[in-house]
């Protein structure tokens, strides 16, 4: 619009000289391009500052949503190994104790023990994730649970009637990094969940398997009989991607009436 006015500004003048003489158009029309040139250049280049901030500021916004994205899918996945966990767990010592209030008060009291102990331990473990939500300058405040902690995993299992037989547990990562120990640790939860949800016999096999520069766990149960028993869920496609990040990988399938999964998360 101003180059526009400027032109037409020019070019009224330019069959006249500085006393009204005619000249030679030519050269009129070399001195508008000689002036106008600089005047378009300027408001091209105004123009294309403006879309260049425009498109800055639209990759900003795209990076913004997916680190958004992101952040919602890792909340989701801690929300649903904290919340999953414990309730498998909470569900399995409830049935327990509903059929030992009729024969065995002592141990029907256990387990309502135990079930109270659990969900008070889901609680604050939520009450947790919540607090380090609300202010990210906590996270650096709050240990993340590891390597260590599994034993607790294995013991819990047991307390709600499952039977688990672990080896190798002298191989658990105990000296890798924080961020890798949980990573390991979630692994086993989601893998006792799922034994707990779906073990047709209340039992199962956890083994581990230090490779030197990684882990390997694997672990099988008889499958219910229920024919959809094992389609992937939250659980396992939440562990698949903790394990990526690590160039790591989990496999299933399902074999003589047991449930088989092994996953490898390298620690190079």
């Amino acid at each position: 619009m101003w180059a526009q006015h400027f032109g037409n500004l020019i070019f009224r003048h330019i069959d006249f000289g500085l006393e009204g003489a005619q000249i030679d158009p030519l050269v009129s029309l070399a001195s508008v391009i000689l002036i106008a040139w600089p005047v378009m250049g300027f408001f091209f280049l105004l123009g294309t500052n403006d879309r260049k901030k425009r498109e800055d500021q639209q990759l900003l916004i795209e990076r913004a949503e997916m680190a958004g994205a992101v952040e919602r899918n890792r909340i989701a996945r801690e929300m649903h190994d904290i919340v999953a966990h414990n309730l498998a767990g909470v569900i399995a010592l409830a049935d327990g104790a509903r059929f030992a209030a009729a024969k065995n008060s002592a141990a029907a009291t256990e387990a309502l023990e135990t079930i109270a102990s659990t969900s008070r331990d889901s609680l604050k473990q939520m009450r947790g994730l919540l607090s380090v939500l609300r202010d990210g300058d906590s996270r650096a405040d709050t240990k993340a649970p590891g390597a260590s902690d599994i034993a607790g995993l294995i013991s819990e299992a047991r307390r709600s009637g499952f039977d688990i037989t672990v080896h190798g547990l002298e191989d658990l990562p105990t000296e890798s990094d924080e961020l890798y120990q949980f990573t390991v640790y979630r692994v086993v939860q989601e893998i006792l969940t799922n034994m707990l949800k779906h073990s047709r016999d209340k039992r199962g096999v956890l083994r581990f398997r230090s490779t030197g520069n990684g882990l390997v766990l694997s672990a099988d149960n008889p499958a219910a009989r229920t024919p959809d028993n094992h389609k992937p869920g939250y659980g396992l496609i939440g562990m698949s991607e903790r394990v990526k990040a690590y160039g790591g990988s989990v496999a299933t399938r399902t074999e003589d009436g047991h449930f088989f999964i092994t996953v490898e998360v390298p620690n190079d």
